[in-house]
């Protein structure tokens, strides 16, 4: 997963990703917004998954993305995907339900990297 971290100004980090990765910078940019006790609560998760025998199954909500993660992987996907109105739209075309802006998958460790970079991005 490829990212990159930048400042707006002295309080803001942006951060942009690889277009099938751009669901992460979206969730990134409305969610966590700078927040680091996010993080540290999401890294404290995510260790808890590597000990767990058989990982962890985990829904975390947001305002506008919701997070997944399980023992392998993390899914992030806006929650306008869940949303009941729009569920049978969404059932008709697959191509709408894969949205590269709205959904995005990766690997657990290469999520564990992404929130790791963002904390050291946030402290300097």
């Amino acid at each position: 997963m490829e990212f990159q971290f930048y400042r707006i100004d002295q309080n803001t980090i942006n951060v942009s990703c690889s277009m099938e990765h751009e669901a992460i910078a979206r969730w990134a940019n409305s969610e966590i917004r700078g927040n680091l006790k996010k993080i540290a609560e999401l890294m404290t998760l995510i260790k808890a998954s590597h000990s767990a025998p058989y990982g962890i199954d985990k829904i975390i909500p947001g305002k506008e993305f919701s997070i997944h993660i399980n023992h392998d992987e993390v899914l992030i996907k806006a929650n306008i995907l869940f949303s009941e109105e729009n569920s049978d739209e969404i059932l008709e075309d697959d191509l709408q339900f894969y949205d590269e802006e709205n959904m995005a998958i990766c690997g657990l460790e290469d999520f564990e990297h992404f929130l790791s970079e963002y904390q050291q991005f946030a402290k300097e």
